[in-house]
C-alpha cells in the first residue's frame, strides 16, 4: 500500500501537478544568479596564505586567470595575502561584494552566512562539508542555513560544492584542480551537477575531446539554490547552447520540469545525466503497478512530458550535447551514411537499423548524380562509400554531401572519417559549408564522426558548429536521440478546472457512501465501485451487478444473457483467482448459483475476517483479446504518472510497460501504446486480427485524467487486464481497483 503525505498538496496549475518533498526544498524562482556566476568582485572567508592548500587555491586560480574583479580574502591573521589586501570579517569590507567564498569549518558555516545576509552579500559559495551528508545535526544546520538564503533572497551555492567556474569571462570560483590547466577551453555548452568529483572528471574529460564548456556549476548539498535552478538561468543565457545536468535526485522536481518546458522555449536541450536506476526506490503496493513502477520509471515519465533528453553515461551526455546543440531536428528517418570505407559504411547502416532508423536505397536519379563523383569501384546505394580516392580527391566528399543534401529521399547524413591528415583542414572546410548551408537552408542535419581527427579539423568544426563526434556507433545513437527528441506536452493536455472538479466530487459522493472507513488511511475500493466510477469518464465496462445470495446472482445472469463470469466482491480479496472466486463461462441458472455459493465458501476459507460484498456477476468478453494493465500510482516527486503495458499473467513476467506524467494527449498515449516491446501484437501479427488501439489510446486518455484531476488523493489504479477488442470493437475493464485517500473528504 502506497503512504501518502501527511499534508494535503495542491496541484500546482490546472491539469498537471508536479510535487516534490514538501518542506525540504523550497525553490526560488527569481534568484538574480548573475553576481555568483559574474561577479564583480569576489570575498574568500578562511583564505590560507599557503596558496597550495584548498583553503588558498581560490585566490591561486583568481590570480592566475587574471580576474578583473575586485578579491577580498577574509582571515583576521593576515593583513594581506599574496599581496591582496586581507580582512578580518566580512563586516569590514568597505564594498560591496557579488560572491563570498566560505572555506571554513561546518560549525562556523552558519554563522559567516548569517554576516553575509546582515551586510548585502549578494551570493555565497560554501565548500566547506559536514552538512545534511553526515546525518541529522548536520541536515539542521543546512537548513537553517537555506532559512538565511530565502529570508534575504541570496542564493547560496553548496555546501559541500566544488563552487563554479565561468568559461566565458574566466572566472574561477572554485579550488578544483581543474585550474591548473595552462588553458581551459571555452565553449556553447554549460555543465550543472550535484557531484563535485563527476564534475570534474566530466570538465577534464571535455578538455581532452576538446570540448569547451561556457560555465561548470556545482550545486552539492542544494541549501537552497538547485541545479534546475541554475540550469534555468543559463538556458536563457546567449553565451550557451546547452545544459548538461548530473543529477542524483532531484530536489525541486516541479523546478527540473520547468527547465525542460523553458529549454524547449528556448530551442535548447536540456540533457539529464540522472544516476541511481537502481530498484530501492520502489514502493510496496497492493496492486501490480506498484510492483513493476519505481522512482527511475518516474523520472524517465517526467522527462519524457517535459522534453528533457536523458542520457546513460558521460560520453553520451557530450554526445548529445554537441548533436543536440549543433544539429537540429531531422523531418523524418531515412538517413544516408556517407564513408570513405565499404566496412564502415556497414557498420553505421547496421547500427541506423538496430534503433529504428532507415537506411533506404537512394533513388535512381540521386545514384546518377552521385556515380559522376564516386569512383566506379565505390558504392552510391546507400551506405555511400567514397573510397581510400578521397585521399587524393578530397573535393569529392562536398560535391557528394551537396547532392545528398537535395535528395528527397533523404532525411539526415551520418559521415565517418579517419586518419585523413593529409587535407584535413580542406575537409573539415568542406564539411562546415555543407552543414552552414543545410543549417541556414533548414536542409538535412549532418553527424560528422571522424575517428583519431587532427587538431586542425577539430578546430575548424568546433568553430562552425558542425556536430563532431570520434565514433561511428555513437554518431548513430545521437541522431537517433535526435529524431526521438522529446518536446514538453504539457500545455495541451491540461484539465479545466470545471473537470477536476466534477471527478473530485464525484469521489467525494462516493467515498461519503462507504461504511466502516474511518478508521483506515487509505480505502480500497470494491472491482464494482471502481469500474462504475470509472465508467462516468469514459472507460467500456462490462454489464454487471453484485448480488447478495445465489438466486439475486441468477437473476442478474439472466437479465445480462449468459454465458457470464462471477467473481467475489471484497476489497480484502484483491487476487481473487488466489482465493479460487473466480468462475467464467458459467451458461446457466443452476450453474450461476452454484458458482455463488462455491465463491463464498472458497473466499470465507481463504480470508476468514474478510468483509465480502457479496458476488459480481458480469457479461462475458470475448476470448479473442489481448491483454493490457493500465496503472495509476502517486509519485512523491512528479505526481499522478500513469502507465501501460501488457497485463494479465504477463504483466510481471514480461514488465513490457510505458510510464508518463498525468495527464497525457492523444499523441503520448499512442506512443505508451507503440513503445511496447509486444505492440506487433496489436497491429495483426502472424494473421492474428487487428487491435482497436484508438480505443486503447482513448482510454488511457480518460484514466489519466482522473489520475490527474484527483491528484495525491488517489494513491492507485489498477485495471488488468484492460482487454483490447478487434479494431472497431473498443475496450473492456476486465478488472479494477481503486485505492483512495481517507482524509480525501
Amino acid at each position: 500500500m502506497y503512504r501518502m503525505r501527511d499534508v494535503p498538496v495542491e496541484m500546482s496549475g490546472p491539469g498537471y501537478y508536479c510535487g516534490g518533498k514538501m518542506g525540504e526544498q523550497m525553490s526560488n524562482s527569481t534568484w538574480d544568479l548573475d553576481p555568483l556566476l559574474k561577479p564583480k568582485s569576489v570575498a574568500i572567508v578562511g583564505c590560507s596564505s599557503n596558496l597550495s592548500k584548498l583553503s588558498g587555491r581560490p585566490l591561486k586560480a583568481l590570480l592566475e586567470r587574471d580576474y578583473a574583479g575586485k578579491i577580498f580574502p577574509v582571515n583576521p591573521k593576515y593583513d594581506e595575502i599574496a599581496g591582496v589586501q586581507c580582512y578580518p570579517s566580512v563586516a569590514e569590507i568597505p564594498e560591496p561584494v557579488d560572491v563570498v567564498m566560505v572555506l571554513v569549518p561546518a560549525a562556523r558555516v552558519e554563522a559567516v552566512v548569517e554576516e553575509c545576509a546582515e551586510n548585502g552579500v549578494k551570493s555565497v559559495i560554501i565548500f566547506s562539508s559536514g552538512f545534511a551528508e553526515l546525518g541529522e545535526d548536520g541536515s539542521k544546520i543546512q537548513k537553517k542555513i537555506g532559512e538565511i538564503s530565502h529570508r534575504v533572497n541570496m542564493p547560496v551555492l553548496g555546501p559541500n560544492c566544488l563552487g563554479s567556474i565561468n568559461l566565458v569571462d574566466s572566472i574561477p570560483l572554485t579550488f578544483a584542480a581543474i585550474t591548473d590547466e595552462d588553458e581551459l577551453r571555452p565553449g556553447r555548452l554549460a555543465l550543472v551537477s550535484q557531484s563535485g568529483a563527476m564534475a570534474s572528471y566530466t570538465l577534464g574529460t571535455a578538455q581532452e575531446a576538446k570540448i569547451g564548456f561556457s560555465y561548470w556549476v556545482t550545486t552539492g548539498n542544494e541549501a537552497s539554490l538547485e541545479a534546475s535552478a541554475v540550469a534555468r538561468h543559463l538556458l536563457r543565457s546567449d553565451d550557451v547552447s546547452g545544459v548538461l545536468l548530473y543529477l542524483e535526485e532531484a530536489r525541486d522536481p516541479e523546478g527540473l520540469v520547468e527547465a525542460g518546458r523553458l529549454a524547449g522555449e528556448m530551442g535548447k536541450p536540456l540533457i539529464c545525466l540522472k544516476v541511481g536506476r537502481t530498484q530501492t526506490g520502489k514502493r510496496a503496493a497492493m496492486s501490480h503497478t506498484g510492483s513493476i513502477a519505481g522512482a527511475d520509471e518516474e523520472y524517465d515519465a517526467a522527462f519524457k512530458k517535459a522534453g528533457i533528453v536523458r542520457a546513460n553515461h558521460v560520453e553520451e551526455l557530450f554526445d548529445l550535447g554537441i548533436v543536440l546543440s549543433d544539429a537540429w531536428k531531422p523531418k523524418g528517418k531515412r538517413v544516408a551514411t556517407v564513408s570513405l570505407s565499404g566496412g564502415g559504411g556497414i557498420l553505421l547502416a547496421d547500427r541506423c537499423e538496430d534503433l529504428g532508423l532507415e537506411v533506404p536505397e537512394l533513388s535512381a536519379e540521386t545514384q546518377v548524380k552521385l556515380a559522376e563523383v564516386v569512383p566506379e569501384f565505390g558504392a552510391v546505394g546507400n551506405p555511400v562509400d567514397l573510397t581510400a580516392e578521397l585521399v587524393a580527391s578530397p573535393g569529392m566528399l562536398k560535391t557528394a554531401l551537396n547532392i545528398i543534401e537535395s535528395a528527397p529521399e533523404v532525411d539526415a547524413v551520418v559521415i565517418l572519417l579517419g586518419l585523413q591528415k593529409k587535407n584535413a583542414g580542406s575537409l573539415a572546410k568542406d564539411i562546415a559549408d555543407v552543414v552552414s548551408q543545410a543549417r541556414k537552408n533548414n536542409g538535412k542535419p549532418i553527424i560528422v564522426s571522424w575517428m583519431a581527427p587532427p587538431r586542425e579539423a577539430v578546430e575548424i568544426c568546433r568553430e562552425s558548429r558542425v556536430p563532431l563526434l570520434y565514433d561511428g556507433v555513437r554518431a548513430v545513437n545521437s541522431l537517433a536521440n535526435l529524431v526521438d527528441m522529446p518536446t514538453a506536452t504539457e500545455k495541451e493536455t491540461a484539465l479545466s478546472s470545471k473537470e477536476a472538479s466534477q471527478i473530485q466530487s464525484d469521489m467525494q459522493s462516493l467515498l461519503s457512501n462507504i461504511k466502516g472507513k474511518e478508521s483506515n488511511e487509505n480505502i480500497a475500493l470494491t472491482e464494482y465501485q471502481s469500474k462504475q466510477f470509472l465508467a462516468r469518464y469514459g472507460l467500456s465496462v462490462p454489464k454487471g451487478a453484485v448480488a447478495q445470495t445465489a438466486e439475486a446472482a441468477a437473476r442478474i445472469a439472466a437479465k445480462i444473457g449468459y454465458p457470464v463470469v462471477a467473481k467475489v466482491s471484497s476489497t480484502d480479496i484483491l487476487h481473487k483467482s488466489d482465493a479460487r472466486a473466480v468462475r467464467v463461462g458459467i451458461n446457466s441458472d443452476v450453474e450461476m448459483q452454484n458458482s455463488f455459493n462455491e465463491i463464498m465458501e472458497n473466499s470465507r476459507q481463504y480470508n476468514p475476517d474478510a468483509f465480502i460484498d457479496g458476488v459480481l456477476v458480469e457479461e462475458m468478453v470475448s476470448s479473442d483479446t489481448v491483454e493490457t494493465i493500465v496503472g495509476l500510482r502517486w509519485s512523491e516527486q512528479f505526481g499522478p504518472t500513469i502507465m501501460f503495458g501488457m497485463g494479465g499473467v504477463f504483466v510481471e513476467l514480461l514488465k513490457d510497460v510505458n510510464l508518463r506524467v498525468a495527464p497525457v494527449n492523444e499523441e503520448v498515449a499512442l506512443e505508451m501504446v507503440e513503445g511496447l516491446k509486444t505492440s506487433k501484437l496489436f497491429y495483426g501479427f502472424r494473421g492474428s486480427e487487428k487491435r482497436d488501439v484508438k480505443a486503447a489510446v482513448d482510454a488511457i486518455i480518460a484514466i489519466s485524467r482522473v489520475g490527474a484531476a484527483l491528484g495525491p488523493n488517489l494513491s492507485e489504479l489498477d485495471i488488468n487486464p484492460l482487454f483490447i477488442l478487434p479494431q472497431g470493437q473498443g475496450v473492456m475493464a476486465g478488472d479494477a481497483l481503486m485505492v483512495v485517500r481517507n482524509s480525501f473528504n
